[in-house]
């Protein structure tokens, strides 16, 4: 995948939050819906989701994805 310019290598559940949260641009997306999405049924930490939040950020230097406190994230630009 490609972001600035550059080639970012993303695991597949990062590469399916991504994907996901581009999908659903300008649009809040509560965690246990990003959650039903990336890991399927599972039920997850929440911990275990802002890790691979953090992961993804830090892999794309951008401030893309935003926490909207106590609801989920949101992606606003490209």
């Amino acid at each position: 995948m490609y972001h600035l310019g550059k080639v970012v290598k993303f695991t597949n559940r990062e590469r399916k939050f991504i994907f996901f949260m581009m999908r659903n641009i300008n649009r809040v997306i509560e965690y246990d819906k990003i959650v039903l999405n990336v890991w399927g049924s599972r039920n997850i930490q929440v911990s275990t989701l802002r890790s691979l939040v953090r992961r993804v950020r830090d892999k794309l230097e951008d401030e893309i994805i935003e926490n909207v406190s106590s609801k989920g994230y949101i992606v606003r630009k490209i």
